[in-house]
């Protein structure tokens, strides 16, 4: 990456897209300031450090997986993330202005989103692997 050789030692390079964090990353940045690790940290973790190992298929194979939850999310920036919060029970969907409430739609499509990315056990959390299912969260222990 040009610009790394023009900023001073222990400065990073981050990018502030989940859509260019993969290319970005696996070109010598640093990371990602990502709305995907607010609900899939673990599963951001593992991409990020198969980057850093140069397994880029493995780090592009989970991307990929995560790819509809990432469309979703970055569509309505920060009210989606927050109505995906509130569905796990992180936290209340509250907004304020200038921010707007999903309407039912998009409330709906955040929903479907992460219900997909919880079947296939991408919401992981140190106490074991989390899904979604109508509106209700769990952990499964991890085994």
């Amino acid at each position: 990456m040009r610009l790394s050789s023009l900023v001073r030692p222990g400065f990073r390079l981050l990018s502030g897209d989940d859509r260019t964090a993969f290319g970005f990353t696996a070109s010598g940045g640093d990371g990602c300031v990502s709305l995907l690790s607010n609900i899939a940290p673990d599963t951001c973790r593992i991409i990020f450090s198969n980057l850093r190992l140069g397994r880029l298929q493995s780090a592009r194979q989970l991307q990929e997986r995560l790819g509809p939850l990432e469309a979703c999310l970055s569509k309505d920036v920060p009210a989606a993330l927050k109505h995906a919060l509130c569905l796990l029970g992180l936290m209340q969907p509250n907004t304020r202005l200038p921010i707007m409430e999903l309407d039912d739609a998009d409330k709906a499509r955040v929903a479907r989103a992460l219900a997909s990315v919880s079947d296939e056990g991408l919401i992981g959390t140190r106490e074991g692997v989390m899904s979604f299912s109508h509106g209700r969260t769990s952990v499964e222990p991890l085994q």
